[in-house]
């Protein structure tokens, strides 16, 4: 069996990003159990006891289970809200045919190429004008129907077969029962990877929280652990270490969630690229 030249290359390409990705986390796990001082001692130097100093002080010093329950239900309701309009949006644009369809199709994909900052402004004052503004709503409203959550799931559902749907049509189904009970149980790898997008960029989101969110008590992670730097410099001392065991306590849900719905992801993202019909 000979081995190319260029699977060895690919290989070795892949182990050293593998590894350029691993090591910032690895640090920030390690100096979570550190001193101040020892954070930034050089050389860097793996642990020789456990500290727990900084994870107990944050949870004594700092509402983080606070804003670690804000997160959770921000990240879960959007990506459950996402999952089903993006799905219904996508069924609608392939199996239906409708005046304007192309043209909306193309809206939404063009407006994959428009920066969010360049709608910051007007975003925020549409929910100032809703008064919404400083509530989990305005976190979650403008974005359960996101133009790549459609792309994909209207890609993926090409490959649901109409005899299905007509079957279903001709037993008595209603549209919405189609879509219930015919498509969605056909989709659980397209939701599962715009599940794991959606929670990931959710969960690490920290514009748009920033702008919306003025009460504390509604911050998320980002916000929260953005929070222990800024109380330096009101003439504070920045808390490191209680930061890097934030930010590595913040990293467990998506890890975790990545971890069982791999497959789903993968299939999700390789099996929706099918002709249009």
């Amino acid at each position: 069996m000979k081995i190319k030249i260029s699977d060895i290359c690919i290989n070795v390409v892949v182990w050293i990003g593998g590894i350029l990705v691993v090591i910032p986390f690895v640090w920030m796990i390690v100096s979570s159990f550190k001193t101040q001082g020892q954070i930034f001692q050089s050389p860097f130097t793996l642990l020789s006891r456990l500290n727990f100093h900084n994870y107990s002080s944050l949870f004594t010093q700092w509402p983080y289970l606070e804003w670690y329950r804000n997160s959770l239900l921000v990240a879960v309701v959007l990506t459950g809200l996402t999952v089903f309009f993006s799905s219904l949006a996508g069924y609608g644009f392939s199996k239906y045919q409708f005046k304007g369809k192309s043209w909306m199709f193309a809206i939404v994909i063009m407006s994959l190429s428009i920066p969010f900052q360049s709608i910051l402004i007007p975003l925020y004052s549409e929910m100032a004008e809703m008064h919404i503004a400083n509530s989990y709503v305005s976190l979650i409203i403008p974005f359960i129907a996101p133009p790549v959550g459609i792309f994909l799931m209207r890609q993926f559902i090409y490959s649901v077969p109409d005899e299905l749907l007509d079957a279903g049509r001709i037993d008595g189904c209603s549209e919405f029962i189609l879509y219930l009970r015919i498509v969605l149980p056909l989709l659980k790898p397209a939701m599962g990877a715009l599940a794991i997008i959606t929670f990931v960029s959710t969960w690490g989101n920290f514009l748009w929280p920033l702008v919306m969110l003025n009460d504390s008590s509604k911050f998320t992670l980002p916000l929260g652990l953005y929070s222990l730097l800024s109380d330096a410099s009101n003439g504070g001392n920045a808390q490191y270490g209680q930061m890097l065991a934030g930010a590595a306590l913040a990293s467990v849900p998506p890890v975790v969630l990545f971890m069982f719905m791999q497959r789903a992801f993968v299939n999700g993202m390789t099996m929706g690229g099918v002709k249009d019909n």
